[in-house]
C-alpha cells in the first residue's frame, strides 16, 4: 500500500527477498503436507512466518522510508497504537544493531522513531528555519506544525525584533547590526 503522493514506499526487490523467501518456505511445507495434522502444523507455521515478514517489512518502512507507526498500521489494517506495540521493539533493536553492531547494547536514542522526528523539527524551528519550509519537510501543514510545535520555539524574540527594525529602516538597526 502506497501512501498518497509517496512512491518511496515501493521497496526494490532485494529488500523483500528475505520476507518472501521466509513465507515461501512455509507455503511449500503446507503444499507438501500429507495429513490434516501436518497441514494444520504447516498452516500455523505459515501464519507465524507471515507475522514475522509483516514485522520485517514494517520495520523497513519505518526506518528506511520514514513511515510513522500510523502509516505502517494503516497498511497492516491495525491502529497506530497496535502498530507501535507490534513494531517498536523490532525498530529499536534494528536501530541498536545499526548504531553499535550489537542487539544488547544500551543506546538511548529515543523511545520511538517519532521522538527523533520531533527533535529534528524542534531543532529546525529553533534554528530559525522558516515554518513553511519545516512544514514541507515534516509533511505537515503550517497550521498543524505551529499548533503542535509552537511551545518548542524559544529564544527568537531578539532576532525577530532586529529583522523588523531592519525592515522598517530604523536608524539604530544599521549601527547595531
Amino acid at each position: 500500500m502506497n501512501r498518497p503522493a509517496d512512491n518511496r514506499s515501493c521497496h526494490p526487490a532485494p529488500l523483500l527477498d528475505a520476507a518472501t523467501g521466509h513465507v515461501g518456505e512455509h507455503m511449500a511445507a503446507l503444499a507438501n503436507a500429507q495429513t490434516p495434522s501436518e497441514a494444520l502444523t504447516a498452516l500455523a507455521a505459515l501464519e507465524a512466518a507471515c507475522r514475522e515478514a509483516r514485522k520485517w517489512i514494517a520495520v523497513d518502512l519505518v526506518l528506511i522510508d520514514g513511515w510513522s507507526y500510523a502509516d505502517a498500521g494503516r497498511a497492516s489494517g491495525i491502529t497506530r497504537q497496535a502498530a507501535s506495540k507490534a513494531y517498536a521493539d523490532a525498530v529499536n533493536a534494528r536501530m541498536r544493531r545499526t548504531i553499535t553492531g550489537r542487539d544488547d547494547a544500551v543506546v538511548i536514542v529515543a523511545r520511538v522513531p517519532y521522538h527523533l522526528r520531533h527533535a529534528a523539527v524542534s531543532l529546525w524551528l529553533n534554528a530559525g528555519v522558516p515554518a513553511t519550509q519545516v512544514a514541507e519537510w515534516a509533511g505537515h501543514s503550517v497550521h498543524v506544525l505551529l499548533k503542535v510545535y509552537a511551545s518548542c520555539i524559544d529564544g527568537q524574540d531578539e532576532a525577530a525584533r532586529k529583522r523588523i527594525e531592519a525592515a522598517l529602516g530604523a536608524p539604530d538597526s544599521a549601527e547595531n547590526a
